[in-house]
């Protein structure tokens, strides 16, 4: 078993200590791996890795826990729990990913720690999660919906987050990029139709929506939007021990 360990000040000594009190025992035991987490819940690059080096527990006080963690190497940079949090199990609520880290200490298996060490997340599940919980609410159910329809196994216990990906970049383009094309196609009909002195002061609604400045947006986040699409190639990526691990764990999709 492997351990994060809240720690609120800066860890740049050599040895860590951490203490805590609790009613039950702390089954951790010396030797095993442990990373720090500190209060913006980011994993420090000054004291990342480090082992479980002795456990006090004193007689008196059987509840009250003092742990030493001993240096082992450390990253060039922090790095936030955020980015993790679709490779962990245990995580559920992902846009409050931090309750399941409020106790002073958490468990992680290996395959985990080895994510956060060695930035070996769950690549697929991670695309997934992150475009569709920063999708709209709308778009959030319109999805789940198409899903339902296309492959409803996927949200009924047999989740393929790969299959998942795929559907998601077909609505993506149908529901979201395809009308965003056929806005941009809209306004050059218009150009050819309307004077250009005349185009630049075209707006709709009553809070002057400029349509010029309107498609000179859709069209920049249109090019990001394809650009960061077109770099997603789940084909090279093996997700073997991932795929196993999270087996008849639903999709991370979180409606707001």
């Amino acid at each position: 078993m492997n351990w994060i360990f809240k720690k609120t000040t800066d860890p740049r000594e050599d040895n860590i200590k951490i203490s805590f009190e609790q009613k039950r025992e702390f089954s951790g035991k010396i030797g095993e791996k442990a990373l720090l987490l500190t209060k913006n819940y980011m994993i420090p690059a000054s004291f990342i890795l480090g082992a479980v080096e002795s456990i006090e527990i004193p007689l008196q006080d059987k509840h009250k826990i003092t742990i030493l963690l001993s240096e082992r190497s450390e990253f060039g940079n922090e790095k936030p729990l955020e980015d993790y949090i679709y490779s962990i199990r245990r995580v559920t609520n992902y846009s409050g990913y931090k309750r399941h880290f409020a106790r002073k200490y958490s468990r992680i298996t290996d395959l985990e720690y080895e994510a956060i060490v060695d930035d070996n997340i769950y690549k697929e599940r991670t695309y997934l999660g992150v475009i569709i919980n920063a999708m709209h609410e709308d778009h959030q159910r319109s999805f789940v919906t198409y899903l339902a329809a296309k492959k409803p196994s996927l949200l009924a216990g047999s989740p393929d987050c790969e299959e998942a990906f795929h559907h998601l970049k077909n609505y993506l383009d149908y529901a979201i990029l395809k009308p965003a094309e056929y806005l941009q196609e809209s306004y050059q009909t218009l150009e050819n139709m309307v004077p250009k002195s005349e185009l630049s002061t075209l707006a709709i609604g009553e809070r002057s929506h400029f349509i010029e400045r309107q498609n000179k947006v859709i069209e920049e986040e249109l090019n990001m939007f394809r650009g960061i699409l077109d770099t997603i190639d789940l084909s090279r990526f093996d997700s073997s021990q991932y795929k196993n691990y999270f087996r008849n764990i639903p999709l991370p999709i979180q409606i707001k």
